[in-house]
């Protein structure tokens, strides 16, 4: 983990506080608080400085106010102007560190990775391996924000943060509300996705369990019995019927695999082809949160099939091929809408009050629905064009097969499991963006779809279906151009994440 030192110089500058208030006062409206902090502005940056350089800074009294949100109350912490100025002004130094070391199943707190991401994220493994996803489990973690102890926060920040000043105001604000951490700062939601980014890593090892030989012997024994307790299908006692040595090296599979893990914030979400493991799976990620984290999971869990139901998650229900809208989401647009209509509102009109909740069902298949809605869905002129002007690089394929790169970029190692490609073929094209010398690359490839063994033991790749994605890395080009041809093609490989000395980041197929 690459960790952050010496930033405190860069934080006591003016230009950074004074960043710190526009990043703050961004987007909000004229607040009587925030005016007169702006009227005096660089005196007041001037004596924060001064407080954050000498550990002075005393953070104020919040303000509790409850609001309710998805039928449920939450108290927020209120806190004055200057101390979120303070906080963002550090933010400016330490937020990009902390978030680039989430994994990219991680889906909160991050810009451009909100629920909408999670979900997409979500199906994709659905989609991907309806085989591999048969069950599913969701794990909520009781008051997250209230149960997070604060010296198990400190030493997951301590971690990563190598500078006294910074830290030391980091845990005067942590240490100023008495339980957890505040919920309603920026500050707060970064170190709540933060405060697990150790455990997500660790799901790729089942949180210690894989490479720990006494721990795999217990766990591998657990499985052989759970099964035969758990027996109920006729495919389950066929399965049972090849004997205990068939299922230990079934075990070993399936933990060599993993499970499918994603999390946003306090919500995590588990996959598995099977019912036994992912339970187990889901037995060790309880035991790790509650034995090192100290937080409390809701016993409203079970691991349940994700067919015929769906997968019910952030509004959505999620089945293998399709995706549609919590009930109670679609119903509350249909009584929004009956009510508009009732007041003589035309469909343009409703489409514009009802903008938000429409805007939900078009990441869902609700093309029928908003059809019956009649709202004025009809797809844009705009994006008419923009369709017509898309670029597809291979003959005999679609625009629906683009995928964007960001999606199989590995940034660790465990990521090859999830993100290897087919390189089936390549081609250059002038880049729309910059000068006439601007190349880009179009990747023809198969997604991974699952990984077996031969009966040497050896790896074998299973590949899905066939899509195209854009890239400008000149690295990436440079090996097209110069490491390899299309003759050497189709190759698994793999698009890492890379850094030069001087810290830049870069693209390289491995």
């Amino acid at each position: 983990m690459n960790t952050i030192r010496g930033i405190s110089e860069k934080v006591a500058t003016p230009e950074n506080f004074i960043q710190g208030f526009v990043n703050y006062a961004d987007g909000k409206p004229p607040r009587t608080d925030i005016r007169k902090y702006e009227e005096n502005l660089a005196a007041n940056v001037k004596t924060q400085i001064r407080a954050f350089e000498t550990g002075t800074w005393e953070v104020p009294e919040y303000e509790e106010r409850i609001i309710k949100e998805h039928g449920k109350r939450r108290k927020l912490g209120v806190y004055p102007c200057p101390q979120h100025v303070i906080e963002w002004a550090m933010l400016n130094l330490i937020e990009k560190p902390l978030t680039d070391s989430y994994i990219r199943n991680s889906c909160s707190c991050v810009k451009g990775r909100g629920q909408t991401d999670f979900v997409d994220i979500l199906s994709r493994y659905l989609r991907n391996d309806p085989d591999g996803t048969r069950y599913g489990v969701q794990l909520d973690v009781h008051h997250y924000f209230q149960w997070i102890c604060h010296t198990r926060m400190g030493e997951e920040l301590q971690r990563k943060i190598k500078d006294e000043k910074v830290m030391a105001m980091l845990t005067k604000i942590m240490d100023s509300y008495p339980n957890g951490l505040v919920l309603g700062t920026k500050l707060s939601q970064i170190e709540a996705n933060f405060f697990l980014v150790r455990y997500d890593h660790e799901a790729a090892t089942l949180w210690g369990v894989k490479g720990d030989q006494e721990r795999e012997a217990y766990w591998r024994n657990r499985y052989v019995s759970d099964s035969l307790v758990t027996c109920r299908t006729q495919e389950q006692a066929t399965e049972l019927a090849k004997g205990v040595e068939y299922l230990n090296a079934k075990f070993d599979r399936m933990l060599e695999k993993g499970v499918y893990y994603a999390r946003f914030a306090d919500n995590i979400i588990m996959m598995h082809e099977d019912k036994a493991f992912l339970h187990i799976a889901t037995e060790i990620a309880i035991a790790r949160l509650t034995a090192r984290y100290k937080v409390r999971v809701n016993r409203s869990w079970n691991v349940r099939p994700i067919e015929p139901n769906g997968l019910d998650v952030c509004g959505y229900v999620l089945h293998h091929f399709y995706r549609k809208v919590r009930k109670r989401n679609k119903q509350a647009l249909w009584r929004q809408i009956i009510e508009l209509r009732k007041k003589g509102k035309t469909p343009e009109e409703i489409r514009l009050t009802c903008a938000s909740r429409i805007g939900w069902c078009t990441h869902a298949d609700c093309r029928n629905l908003l059809r019956k809605m009649n709202v004025n869905m009809e797809e844009r002129l705009g994006k008419k064009i923009k369709a017509k002007r898309t670029v597809i690089p291979f003959e005999g394929m679609s625009r629906e097969q683009k995928r964007s790169i960001e999606d199989y970029i590995c940034r660790t190692e465990d990521d090859e499991k999830q993100r290897m490609i087919l390189l089936i073929g390549y081609t250059l094209a002038k880049s729309p963006f910059g000068g006439d010398d601007k190349q880009r690359a179009a990747l023809r490839f198969r997604e991974l779809k699952g990984i077996g063994k031969d009966a040497n033991g050896n790896d074998t790749y299973q590949w899905g279906d066939e899509h195209y994605m854009w890239t400008g890395s000149q690295i990436l080009i440079e090996q097209m151009t110069q490491d390899f041809t299309p003759e050497d093609l189709p190759a698994p490989t793999a698009i890492h994440e890379c850094e030069n000395k001087f810290k830049k980041k870069f693209y390289k197929f491995t």
